[in-house]
């Protein structure tokens, strides 16, 4: 129901107009209420999906200690706010074709910077440790 068929019924507008709004919000109310007992299986958890790879793992980390351990089949990456450890890990998956055994996040306060006289903050951001099992390995510096 849009905002202007409000304002018709407000104002008297024709009847006709006014009996089809009140079908359509009869129409919704029914459409809209869900019993519990028309349902067979129990409720599920909701979940935000990521379309793409691209929008879970964001780049690898470089950095000393991610490319150390790296030689170990421990991978840093930098991820989605939003993005969980099974989203995570199937984004690993998608990419590398390789199923990691473990994923630990992190989340990083952004450090404050000053530019010139004025100080800022740095965003915040998500950072996930991936393991792989032992004997894979992938190769994460070919687009950075």
């Amino acid at each position: 129901m849009g905002i202007l068929d409000k304002i018709k019924i407000k104002r008297g507008g024709s009847a006709s107009v006014q009996d089809e709004v009140v079908e359509d919000v009869k129409t919704e109310n029914t459409d809209t209420k869900k019993h519990h007992h028309e349902t067979d299986h129990a409720p599920t958890m909701a979940v935000a999906v990521h379309s793409g790879v691209s929008e879970v793992l964001i780049a690898p980390r470089v950095s000393e200690k991610a490319t150390r351990i790296e030689s170990t089949g421990v991978y840093t990456f930098m991820v989605n706010p939003k993005a969980t450890k099974v989203e995570i890990k199937q984004a690993v998956l998608q990419q590398y074709g390789v199923l990691p055994t473990h994923v630990r996040v992190q989340h990083v306060e952004g450090k404050i910077a000053s530019f010139g006289r004025t100080r800022g903050r740095r965003s915040d951001w998500k950072k996930a440790v991936v393991t792989l099992p032992k004997g894979k390995t992938i190769t994460v510096h070919e687009h950075v």
